[in-house]
């Protein structure tokens, strides 16, 4: 897994943990990089369900192979288990099955 850019990992933080958790940078940095599949689960279950954009997050941090296979690996219920399958949809460029009427471009 390839560690995402300082910037947006910091953004990430600045966005998803609000004093409820004290997560520094160098903290994930080193979480990220020795793989930890706790810490990993645990951040895509926050951005999933507090995100303003959770694939766009996504994205941002983790390569398109790495976001669906972190995606797949959460559990998540009532409101995030949604989210997480629209981010899947938009990920992966399929439709949504909640509306498939809805078509997607591939992210670039």
């Amino acid at each position: 897994m390839d560690m995402p850019s300082e910037k947006q990992l910091q953004r990430t933080l600045d966005e998803l943990f609000w004093g409820d958790y004290l997560i520094d940078l160098q903290t994930a940095k080193q979480k990220i990089s020795c793989n930890d599949q706790y810490f990993l689960r645990f951040l895509v279950s926050r951005i999933v369900s507090h995100s303003l954009s959770p694939a766009c997050r996504l994205l941002a941090l983790f390569s398109r192979d790495d976001a669906l296979r972190l995606l797949s690996s959460i559990k998540v219920t009532g409101p995030a288990q949604r989210r997480r399958s629209l981010a899947q949809a938009i990920i992966a460029g399929t439709v949504w099955e909640e509306e498939p009427q809805w078509l997607r471009k591939p992210i670039l």
